[in-house]
Parts: C-alpha cells; structure tokens; sequence
C-alpha cells in the first residue's frame, strides 16, 4: 500500500507539472480527475448492494427466486424493451425446472444477505420476515410457490403484466419490489459505469503523457506477450522449486490413504519408474491475471513449453500490485503432457508427431 501511495503521489506531481502551462488548466485542475473517481464510486457504493442483491440471475442460483423475478421484470420491460422481454421469456418458458434440493439454502442465503446489507427497516427484508426467520421464509416461500409449475408460468406471460403484477403466489409478491429496484439499480450503474470507464480512459492518457511507454497498458482484451523467467520462491518456511514432478502426485495418493480426492484411476496406479521423475507444473515470473489461463508458455526458441492455468497464493496481490519476489504464474509443463501421453495413454504417434 505504501507503494501504491507512492506511486500516485508521483503520478499527481508529474500530471500537475506536464499541465501547469496549459490555457485549460487554468480553468479546471488536472488533478480533479482523482475526486471525480472517488465522487463516481461513492455513488456506484450506493446502488451496487441492490444491483447485486436482486439481480435475478445471481441470486444465490434460487431458481424458483430468478423465476419470479424474471416475471417480474418481464412485466416491467414488456413494452418498453421489447428485445429484453423476449429473452426473459425463454428462460422461464423452459420445460421443466427441477426442485433441487439446495434451493431453500440458496434462497435463506439470499435472505440473509439482504439482512446484513440492507438492515431490517428495509421494506424488501421486512417483507420477508414476515415469513418467518431467514430459513423458515425460504421453505415456507418454496412451498407455497407455484413457479416450478411450467403451465402457471405459461399463462401468466399469456395473460400479460397485468396477470403478473395481480398475482397472489408468494414468491411473485415478494420480487415485485426487488424487480423494481434492480432495474433501477441497474439502469443506474450502467450510467455511472459509463461514467467511470470515460474517467479512466482520461487517466490512462495522462499517464501514459506522463511517463510514455515506460510503464505497460492494462489488459484490454487484445493480444499480448508477457516476459518473464522460470524462478523459484520462499515458500511457508522453505523454497517452492521451480517444477513439481509426478512423485508428487504419488505422494498425495499413497499420503491420503488412496482416499477422495486424491484417489487416482486404475490407468495411473502402476507407473513406469520413467514417469515419475518427469515435471509437472512450473512457475515463472510472468504477470498473470483473470483470463490467462490457457495461453501457452514460450521460451525465447519460440517453442511452446507449457500451458498458464493459473497463479500461486502470493499472486493474489497481482489485481493491485505486482510483488517480484513470490509473485508466480503456475503453468502445466509441456514435458508432463508428453509424459502422461507417452507412459500412460500410450499415445506413441501423437507424441512423435510433436517431438519432430
């Protein structure tokens, strides 16, 4: 954090310097752009919790939830948004929606978490203890609900929003306000999204006015190469090596007693001595982040090595600040591929193939 403090008292200075001469900065500071940000994501603080909370399609994977609050917001949208209220309606047309036997724990989760972020005097959270505490409300609610049944549904949206918003199932009063709000949270948040992206995209010109190439972009979706070197890490007490081997996937099989999860198919059980000392995964020092896993692994002959599937414990940090020391992307090595090809699935061909 220090770093990152730093950092933007560095950046602020070089920002003010490079404008200090400039006609418009007269008019407006430079550095205004920093309480922008922060007057945006306050008001993004306020609406985000309602956004979160009763978006149909995260709330807490209720089906029966999503199901009439999609209803709800298909009775909301129906004419104004036509396109939406068409792809809401293939979701709840859908044949058949099991009754899975988590659905009460997903929906008293849901209800617990409106509690915790939006207080008991909220008219969504009184609205559900009146149907008891968080668990008793979402079995009672899941019982008394007809949003499993497919017919019900079906002539609800044949009937229009008005059969929808005068429906007396439980599950459809309770979601018409959480609708309500969603949308609105919703709308809200894309404008300040919009509004926020616009600021940060003036941020990224002033750094990059500011510092030039010296410092890399952020990922922006677009190709990209990330140098690095194979390096090892203090780890817990000792030194995580650079590679892993199938020793220890041996180890953990025998360790746990050949028990879940860590148990292994009969194909793997009787390894050739040859398997045994080939790598696994390696790490490097490659800055990864979400979205990586996958990109192939190249040394500088430009020959694959390995596949990134992800990024060690002390990576975690990597969103924020990129920390040399133990920071490590985690790749699968090319040679245990072949490895697991050659020894075990006896995949002579495809092996050769790739070591011509």
């Amino acid at each position: 954090m220090a770093r990152r403090k730093a950092f933007e008292k560095e950046f602020q200075e070089a920002v003010a310097g490079k404008n200090k001469n400039r006609p418009e900065a007269k008019d407006k500071s430079p550095l205004s752009i920093w309480s922008e940000i922060a007057e945006t994501q306050n008001e993004i603080r306020k609406v985000y919790y309602e956004s979160i909370l009763f978006s149909p399609p995260q709330s807490f994977n209720s089906t029966a939830f999503r199901l009439a609050a999609d209803l709800n917001t298909y009775a909301l949208v129906n004419e104004t948004d036509p396109k939406r209220a068409a792809d809401l309606t293939k979701f709840i047309e859908q044949k058949h929606y099991p009754v899975s036997q988590v659905e009460t724990g997903f929906l008293s989760a849901h209800f617990k978490e409106a509690n915790k972020y939006l207080g008991m005097n909220d008219a969504y959270v009184s609205a559900v203890l009146k149907h008891g505490n968080p668990d008793v409300a979402a079995a009672n609610l899941l019982k008394k609900t007809k949003m499993y049944d497919q017919s019900f549904r079906k002539e609800l949206l044949e009937k229009g929003p008005k059969a929808i918003t005068t429906s007396n199932d439980p599950l459809l009063l309770l979601t018409k306000d959480a609708a309500k709000r969603h949308e609105t949270a919703r709308k809200k948040l894309e404008q300040l999204n919009a509004r926020m992206a616009a600021l940060r995209t003036r941020l990224s010109l002033m750094m990059y006015d500011a510092y030039g190439t010296r410092i890399p972009p952020d990922a922006t979706f677009s190709l990209r190469f990330a140098d690095g070197v194979v390096k090892a890490y203090n780890y817990n007490g000792t030194k995580a090596p650079v590679f892993t081997t199938f020793y220890g996937l041996y180890d953990r099989f025998y360790s746990f007693e050949q028990k879940y999860p860590w148990n292994l198919p009969e194909k793997w059980k009787n390894p050739p001595e040859d398997l045994l000392k080939e790598p696994v995964n390696f790490v490097s020092t490659n800055d990864i982040i979400g979205g990586n896993s996958g990109s192939p692994m190249i040394n500088r002959n430009r020959e694959v090595v390995g596949l990134i599937f992800d990024g060690n414990m002390e990576s975690l940090p990597g969103n924020y600040i990129y920390l040399p020391e133990s920071n490590r992307t985690v790749s699968v090595h090319a040679g245990g591929i072949l490895a697991g090809m050659k020894y075990i699935y006896k995949a002579e061909r495809i092996v050769n193939e790739l070591l011509r």
